[in-house]
This record gives structure tokens, C-alpha cells and sequence, in this order.
């Protein structure tokens, strides 16, 4: 990143440059001369080296993988493929009506499953929802849309990605900015 400098540390591999040895009477000096190295220097830089202070005790902080937060079950494409009796279940689930969705109780060997079909069923039939439900469900629309939960990109960020695009645009593409500009208005939750 812009404005931090590298640290000064590489990685090392066996069987390959640098060569690290541990006893130095394993290297002879023909061949050390065939390989180029020059031992005197080499024992300079091992004196350097080990005058610096240990930083042994940093390493795992240095090579820890930061936390990963939850991924959002929408987003999760490469959180595992989903078993055949999902699959059926899902496929049945599919050709049911509002109301059989409703009261449908799955039970699905994915955990993600079960969160989905509440979400499909959300988008693609609110009349199904009971009121507490339906207040759920705007809850988390309005903490997405607007507070950007989950990584999710605000209606803001959105608005002002269309305006900087509507800048250049041509008249062609500024109808269809405009026509998105009005989508997400249109399905934005109350405030």
C-alpha cells in the first residue's frame, strides 16, 4: 500500500538460493568457488545477522491470516455444492405455491438452505410473510441497502457511482443509468 515500505524478510525454500547451512565444513571450498560464493562475506552478513534482535516471537502474528467475518449466505457460490436430496428438495420446493412455501418446514442436510428459501421466498412472494416477517425481512434490506452490512454496497455509494458514470455518458446510456438510478429508489426499504 501506498505510503508502507516492505519489510526486508524472504522466505526460504529448501533446495533453493539462499542456501542456509548449519555446518559450514559441509562446503568445500572448490565448492564454494564453482557455486560463487564467497565465504568471507557470507560470514559477515551470518555476524550481522545474528547481532539483530530476535524476532522469532513476531512471526506468527506476521504470517497470521487475518479473521474472515461470516460470508452472507447470498454470496457464499463457493461455500460447497449443494447434495442431491437438497437439490430434490429444493426442486419440489420450486414448483410450490406462496402459501405451501409458507408452511413449508425443510430440513436440509446444508445449513445455508434454510436461509435461502426464507430470502426466495421474501423477494419473490412479501405476501407470504407474516408481519413479524415482513418487518425481519426489511430490517435486514434497510441495514444492507443503507448501513452497508456485509459488505454490501449502499444505495449511496451506488447513487454516486451512477452520477460519476452519468458524467461522461452518452444519451443512450444516461436512460439506462436513469432507469437504474430509479430501480434502486424504487426498491429501497423505508426509513
Amino acid at each position: 500500500p501506498e505510503g508502507m515500505s516492505r519489510l526486508p524478510i524472504k522466505s526460504v525454500h529448501l533446495n533453493k538460493s539462499p542456501m542456509v547451512m548449519s555446518n559450514l565444513k559441509v562446503l568445500s571450498p572448490a565448492m564454494a568457488e564453482r557455486w560463487g560464493i564467497d565465504v568471507s562475506a557470507q560470514l559477515q552478513h551470518a555476524a550481522k545477522a545474528r547481532d539483530l534482535p530476535d524476532m522469532s516471537a513476531i512471526w506468527a502474528q506476521v504470517f497470521a491470516r487475518p479473521q474472515s467475518t461470516p460470508v452472507d449466505v447470498d454470496e457464499d457460490l463457493y461455500g460447497g455444492f449443494v447434495g442431491n436430496a437438497d437439490r430434490r428438495r429444493l426442486n419440489d420446493l420450486r414448483r410450490s405455491s406462496p402459501a405451501e412455501l409458507a408452511s413449508a418446514r425443510p430440513s436440509f442436510e446444508d445449513a445455508r438452505l434454510s436461509e435461502l428459501l426464507w430470502r426466495y421466498r421474501a423477494r419473490n412472494f412479501p405476501q407470504s410473510l407474516s408481519a413479524e416477517e415482513a418487518q425481519v425481512w426489511e430490517a435486514h434490506r434497510a441495514a444492507r441497502m443503507f448501513d452497508g452490512e456485509g459488505g454490501a454496497l449502499t444505495l449511496d455509494a451506488l447513487f454516486e457511482a451512477l452520477d460519476k458514470l452519468a458524467e461522461e455518458a452518452s444519451e443512450r446510456d444516461e436512460a439506462i443509468l436513469g432507469a437504474l438510478y430509479d430501480y434502486a429508489s424504487e426498491i429501497a426499504p423505508q426509513r
